[in-house]
């Protein structure tokens, strides 16, 4: 049987300092040796989508998170923090496994995200993808 892995706590420091500090557009985060869940990648905050896109790995799963930007149908300026589980679908099957185990412990750790997003392909994470996604009540 295959178990979910720990976290360490600094993913949950990086997650607090992108929340309240606003330190960090984004955060991407991988398991390693399949125990444990740590900080992998971060965009500071003048990083775009784009470069988010850009850091996650073509055939390995990883977590994200994003303090998405964006204008509210009324005109105002908010942000949302969106979790990202990308999950490339040419991934090798045992990593896939392990970060959906972990998954939803991991994202309980991590208080505050307003919208949840899995993607499978770059199709999924494509700008209009995000912006129907952060628009939705």
């Amino acid at each position: 049987m295959i178990g979910g892995a720990s976290t360490q706590e600094t993913c949950i420091t990086a997650f607090e300092e992108l929340k309240m500090k606003k330190t960090q557009r984004f955060i991407t985060f991988k398991i390693v040796d399949e125990k444990e869940v740590c900080v992998d990648a971060t965009g500071g905050v003048e990083a775009t989508w784009d470069d988010f896109v850009k850091s996650l790995p073509k055939t390995e799963a990883r977590y994200g998170v994003f303090d998405y930007a964006f204008k509210t149908d009324d005109g105002r300026d908010v942000s949302k923090i969106i979790f990202i589980y990308w999950s490339p679908d040419d991934g090798p099957s045992r990593p896939k496994m392990i970060y959906a185990i972990t998954k939803e412990d991991f994202k309980k750790k991590l208080v505050g995200i307003a919208k949840d997003l899995q993607a499978n392909s770059l199709a999924d994470v494509e700008q209009k993808a995000v912006d129907e996604l952060v628009h939705k009540k």
